[in-house]
């Protein structure tokens, strides 16, 4: 049986409400006129907290019971700033300053999966919303800041479907 059959794959992440998810739209189209690449679908738009990748039953379980026991005070982020990481030509949607809250709330997260034994990648946390893919370089256009009251994290399913990734909140905390 391959290990992908019995797994999910997941990650924790910041799920913006309707309000937010349209100002952070506005960005997305924005962007599409200045940049050639692949806009991130409305329905799609969030913020990784710490990508998990294929999780069994137990391994989610555990950690749905461990992230029961993270407490972090709501918080704001202001999302304005744009970026290119050009490795992965990914447009983003970042902050200039992250608050000590979600500094907390990944390190918690973070703590979690390794508990239950998911090895998470070691790059440097960069807060960040993805705008679009397949993105050669930053040219510069204006945003409006978007202002994000935050007072909820989700687990994250990331399902593939003939015409691209699909993700769907399974638990909100």
């Amino acid at each position: 049986m391959s290990p992908t059959k019995n797994t999910q794959r997941l990650f924790f992440a910041l799920w913006p409400d309707d309000k937010t998810r349209k100002a952070i739209s506005i960005s997305v189209k924005r962007a599409a006129q200045y940049h050639q690449g692949k806009s991130i679908h409305i329905n799609n738009l969030h913020l990784t907290l710490a990508f998990l990748g294929n999780v069994n039953q137990a391994q989610r379980e555990y950690l749905e019971q461990c992230v029961e026991s993270i407490s972090v005070q709501p918080f704001s982020l202001y999302l304005n700033h744009l970026g290119v990481f050009p490795r992965p030509k990914v447009l983003w949607l970042g902050i200039k300053e992250q608050p000590d809250a979600l500094t907390h709330l990944v390190t918690s997260i973070e703590k979690c999966a390794c508990d239950c034994g998911i090895k998470l990648d070691n790059k440097y946390f960069y807060p960040h919303v993805t705008l679009m893919r397949k993105v050669k370089q930053l040219n510069e256009f204006d945003i409006d800041p978007v202002h994000w009251d935050v007072n909820k994290f989700c687990l994250v399913e990331s399902v593939s479907q003939p015409k691209g990734v699909e993700y769907k909140v399974v638990k909100s905390w």
